[in-house]
């Protein structure tokens, strides 16, 4: 925000949950689309860490993600896990923990594309996480809404097309049939 008053109008949307955001991941493995279009699974701090989080079905707190599966392939990246089966989702924080889109992909058994932390991948170059979309709404005039999309094209480069891909690359919808997707 580049003033104050923004800033805190910006604040007070995410206090109240009215702030919603999407990220592509790139994840190793098929993800079945049909078995999770909503993971819950409850997150709290890793024994012995202030940074790392675990699922904690005793005393988490409530964490939800949705899922869509965006399309499927191999990954073209060069090093060992090049040509290995990677799924390209669209991931929906319902609740906003730490490292919860992460823990949850882990979770499913499906870890994200070079990391390190929940899914041992060190060969990667970076993450593939990238946020995709926030809407803020509403906020007061002068503009009732913000939205902001960005787009994530090294995406692409990273992964080769499959058979199965249920995408183009100028216009995804999720596999799950659902018709009310944030992609443009």
């Amino acid at each position: 925000a580049k003033t104050k008053p923004a800033a805190a109008a910006a604040s007070q949307l995410f206090a109240k949950r009215r702030v919603h955001k999407w990220y592509h991941a790139l994840v190793f493995g098929t993800v079945d689309a049909e078995a999770h279009q909503l993971i819950t699974a409850p997150l709290g701090p890793t024994p012995g860490s202030d940074f790392l989080q675990r699922v904690d079905d005793e005393s988490g707190k409530r964490a939800e993600t949705r899922l869509s599966v965006l399309r499927y392939g191999t990954l073209r990246l060069p090093g060992p896990h090049h040509s290995k089966p990677v799924t390209h989702l669209l991931l929906e924080p319902v609740t906003g923990r730490r490292h919860q889109l992460r823990v949850h992909c882990q979770h499913i058994g499906h870890p994200m594309v070079g990391d390190a932390n929940y899914g041992g991948d060190w060969h990667s170059y970076r993450l593939f996480l990238h946020a995709h979309r926030i809407v803020l709404e509403p906020l007061p005039a002068p503009t009732a809404r913000i939205d902001v999309t960005a787009s994530c094209r090294d995406f692409d480069d990273a992964l080769e097309p499959g058979d199965t891909g249920v995408c183009s690359a100028l216009q995804c919808k999720p596999a799950c049939g659902s018709t009310n997707s944030p992609i443009s």
